[in-house]
């Protein structure tokens, strides 16, 4: 997968907002994640705003990530 660009949304979720990974099997490259909100609803909680992982050992590369609000997430980014 490649030259992915996700802009301007509102996401909320009580997992991972953005994630790329866990069963990946082929690679990643050139995704532009920007300009949004990420939330959950609540109390806080759920894992990540952004999770970027790599478990099944493909090549994750070039992700930008920019202008990104968060709301309520437990952590704002995993590796």
């Amino acid at each position: 997968m490649e030259n992915v660009d996700i802009e301007n949304c509102h996401i909320m979720s009580i997992a991972n907002c953005f994630k790329i990974g866990t069963e990946t099997a082929q690679d990643v490259s050139d995704v532009t994640v920007k300009d949004c909100y990420f939330f959950r609803t609540g109390v806080t909680g759920g894992y990540a705003g952004i999770a970027i992982e790599s478990a099944d050992g493909s090549a994750v590369s070039n992700v930008n990530v920019s202008n990104i609000v968060m709301d309520k997430l437990a952590s704002p980014l995993l590796i």
